[in-house]
């Protein structure tokens, strides 16, 4: 599967406002799955019949991820480097998600390891 179509399953189990939601089984959903979770966005992700069944995290009554804007698109892939990452992410505020050399981070993670990446969508 491709990183595409992960991020829209993604997308759509956000906009349907479930608890939960599901993506094929590969390496890329796995990776998106275990990043999102260790930024505290899921609350759990697990395998399943061949699916990643992953749990929105809440608090106080609202999800912590509302939304999900991808910005990956295969024909047109955007790096973005560590200077422009380090202006969105603490003047504009911005959380993306990145795919760098050292795997799937969000913005914050990357700043601290000093690295950049390809786009991949902004958490809002």
């Amino acid at each position: 599967m491709n990183m595409s179509r992960v991020l829209s399953s993604i997308k759509a189990s956000l906009n349907r406002n479930v608890l939960y939601g599901s993506v094929p089984y590969d390496s890329i959903s796995i990776k998106i799955c275990q990043c999102l979770y260790k930024e505290g966005y899921l609350s759990t992700y697990c395998i399943k019949n061949g699916r990643v069944i992953f749990h929105f995290k809440f608090f106080e009554g609202q999800r912590l991820l509302n939304n999900l804007r991808i910005l990956y698109k295969p024909s047109f892939p955007y790096f973005l480097s560590i200077k422009n990452l380090k202006i969105d992410y603490n003047i504009y505020k911005y959380n993306y998600l990145l795919a760098t050399p050292r795997g799937i981070l969000t913005s914050k993670k990357a700043i601290k390891l000093n690295i950049s990446g390809l786009l991949l969508a902004e958490l809002l």
